[in-house]
């Protein structure tokens, strides 16, 4: 790979600036200006592979690892985090906790939550226009489902009592189980009587 001016006094300048690193010992005693294209990469490349062990690696546990080349081993500086607690069983699943059996087990009660809201939603929107029913679901779709629950409670529902009763001619349906229903006088159907025309 040839390298134009620019980058090759770019990898020069880098390779210099850091000549009392540990790295620099690779290119200790080189002509940097005279050495071939694919050396100064080389050179490069290793810098790069040594700086993170050199000067440190910042870590999520909040000290910093160095590596201590005499000693060949790692270094830590600094004092750790405290470990912070998942705040729930999601995120607790989501940073590997559990086994393949808790993350189901999860998903099966997480499906089985969803479906008792969209059911309780179901039954609150029935007798809406599709406007005000996809607005009602947007609006309440991080309500509990106990709230739910309890506005559905408090909806008049149509008891036995409340059905329509049928007419002489059935336009109105089948009455409830057991008889007529309550409050309705039952139809007595017309009795035709024939009598001889006198006069």
């Amino acid at each position: 790979m040839a390298l134009s001016d620019d980058e090759k006094a770019g990898l020069i300048g880098n390779l210099t600036a850091n000549a009392s690193s540990r790295a620099a010992r690779a290119w200790q005693g080189v002509d940097l200006d005279a050495a071939g294209d694919d050396e100064l990469i080389a050179f490069n490349e290793y810098r790069k592979m040594l700086d993170p062990a050199e000067k440190g690696v910042a870590c999520s546990c909040g000290r910093k690892h160095v590596y201590n080349f005499d000693a060949g081993a790692w270094k830590e500086s600094g004092t750790p985090k405290a470990a912070k607690l998942p705040a729930t069983v999601q995120e607790f699943l989501a940073n590997g906790g559990g086994s393949q059996e808790d993350k189901e087990a999860w998903q099966t009660a997480q499906n089985m939550a969803r479906q008792r809201r969209n059911d309780v939603l179901e039954r609150l929107t029935a007798n809406m226009d599709e406007a005000k029913r996809t607005t009602f679901w947007d609006k309440h779709q991080n309500t509990k489902v106990e709230d739910l629950e309890e506005i559905l409670d408090l909806m008049p529902k149509r008891s036995e009592e409340q059905r329509p009763a049928a007419n002489y001619y059935g336009a109105q349906g089948a009455p409830p189980s057991g008889g007529i229903a309550a409050n309705v006088q039952p139809l007595i159907p017309p009795v035709l009587e024939f009598t001889r025309k006198t006069g």
